[in-house]
């Protein structure tokens, strides 16, 4: 602004993403710290282009290293000898070939076992209610039965206190550290780590931590609980006694349920016309129409702007799209499919032939 203020305001938007599958993860689950893994090899598929390639490795996690096949087809991780200890996470970005989305993200997560194992990670607290105390011991074991030491312990992105101790029984190839959380904070899930210096072995040892934390006055509903009530309710109003929730009217349930199907006007022009009817689609953000020459054959999203969804209660409405892109007398095979909110693909109807008129 002119008078040297700043005006906030939150942008919102939908990227849809190339590849078929948005939140592709790659799990290499137990690694023993101080051996390279085998290497996990991966790719993607993507409705909207023909083929996809990776062409780079743009980045990747520390703990691992990364390479793309001759092919480019498809992509190898591998843990490092030198990774640190705990469960690891990250990105790997890979650029591609193609010109709707050059750069691709994966998340890539391993859990590095060394010398030092912790009895739980993540770590469950469970429920906490403000008021009472929240107090948990954390047992750290070396796998070869030798005694250890621990340097500094601390918590992050969770307030409280930590403090190392030595195991019940005197045991040295064993310590365990108590963890005291905090009511000083905000209210709900808790997520954080409690990190172990181990100075033997030059590492930092992340043990994930979660819970709940509510104050003392909450009270939680069982779902079981609550359909109970509902039926007693619907009970008591079908025998003219007050509840507090009334049963809902036959005659307004039916019209929430059957929705007469809307007339759309046809779209002008030439190519195939497609129609359909949603009756949910609280979780849909859109529909994408693939074709394909071939009923087996690779199929190809083909409207280059998704149909967005028209009912703002979610409650369902009827749709049309013309390919106009269509060769006259050709024969094609089209599928319809949901955008979801979060961005991930789901088919709503199988091959259809169609031939363009």
């Amino acid at each position: 602004m002119d008078d040297g203020s700043r005006v906030f305001a939150d942008a919102h938007a939908f990227v849809i993403p190339a590849f078929d599958d948005p939140k592709r993860v790659v799990d290499l689950g137990v690694v023993q710290a101080g051996i390279q893994s085998l290497a996990n090899s991966f790719n993607v598929s993507s409705s909207d282009v023909e083929t996809l390639h990776f062409t780079k490795v743009l980045e990747a996690p520390s703990f691992v290293r990364a390479d793309i096949a001759e092919d480019g087809a498809s992509a190898n991780i591998v843990v490092r000898p030198n990774a640190p200890w705990g469960q690891q996470y990250g990105y790997l970005k890979l650029a591609t070939d193609a010109e709707i989305q050059p750069e691709i993200w994966v998340e890539v997560k391993a859990d590095v076992r060394g010398k030092v194992v912790p009895s739980a990670s993540p770590f469950d607290m469970g429920v906490m209610r403000t008021g009472s105390k929240h107090e948990f011991l954390i047992g750290l074991n070396q796998i070869e039965g030798k005694p250890f030491k621990t340097g500094k312990v601390r918590l992050e992105g969770i307030k409280g206190t930590a403090k190392a101790e030595s195991c019940a029984g005197g045991k040295r190839d064993c310590r365990q550290v108590r963890v005291t959380i905090s009511d000083n904070q905000p209210l709900g899930a808790l997520k954080g780590k409690l990190l172990v210096d181990l100075p033997e072995y030059k590492q930092t040892l992340p043990v994930n931590l979660w819970g709940l934390l509510l104050s003392a006055d909450t009270k939680i509903r069982d779902i079981s609980e609550l359909a109970t009530e509902e039926g007693k309710n619907q009970a008591d109003s079908a025998q003219g006694g007050q509840s507090p929730t009334a049963a809902p009217k036959l005659a307004d349930a039916l019209k929430k349920a059957v929705k007469p199907e809307a007339k759309l006007e046809e779209l002008p022009g030439r190519g195939p016309l497609l129609r359909w009817q949603v009756a949910n689609e609280q979780t849909v953000y859109g529909y994408a129409i693939y074709r394909s020459e071939t009923e087996d054959g690779k199929f190809l999203r083909v409207n280059k702007e998704i149909v967005k969804k028209i009912s703002e209660d979610g409650s369902g409405a009827s749709y049309q799209w013309r390919d106009t892109s269509a060769e006259p007398g050709k024969t094609y095979w089209y599928q319809i499919g949901t955008i979801q909110n979060d961005g991930t693909r789901k088919p709503l109807s199988g091959p259809q032939r169609v031939i363009a008129k």
